[in-house]
This record gives C-alpha cells, sequence and structure tokens, in this order.
C-alpha cells in the first residue's frame, strides 16, 4: 500500500523509520510505548521506512524483531 491509499478519516502519525538509524534504535522502546499510548487516544501510528537503500525484507525483519505493534509501510518513492 501507498501512504495516499491509507483512506481519510481517523488522526495518523507516521513516524520515520529506519534499520540502521540510530536514533531509531535508542528510541525503540519509546516508540512502542508512543503507539500504545497514541492507540488508546484514537491516534493510528504508521512507521514509514523511506530509505530505498535497504531491502524490504530487512526493513520487515527489524519491524518484527523490534515488536512494533503500529503498521509499517514503505515509501521509497516518497508518496
Amino acid at each position: 500500500k501507498t501512504l495516499s491509499s491509507r483512506g481519510a478519516g481517523k488522526a495518523r502519525l507516521y513516524v520515520s523509520m529506519s534499520t540502521s538509524c540510530p536514533g531509531v534504535n535508542a528510541y525503540v522502546e519509546r516508540l512502542k510505548q508512543l503507539d500504545l499510548d497514541l492507540a488508546k487516544k484514537g491516534v493510528e501510528v504508521v512507521f514509514v521506512y523511506p530509505n530505498y537503500t535497504e531491502k524490504l525484507e530487512a526493513k520487515e525483519k527489524f519491524h518484527k524483531d523490534q515488536g512494533f505493534a503500529a503498521r509499517f509501510a514503505e515509501d521509497v518513492d516518497a508518496k
């Protein structure tokens, strides 16, 4: 899916992610908690992996291994 295909309606927070970013890795636990906290308020969190140099399989594995509950989106074309 593309970001534009997700539809309208509910509040949504997009968080730019990377499998190798030290900043992302330093905040994994906080990002998971933020997702849980915002879900209780009806806000959907979508973790967006825009880096075209990272393979989709690596992004999916990172997302799963870190235990993120929020949705995953790959957006290498900035759509």
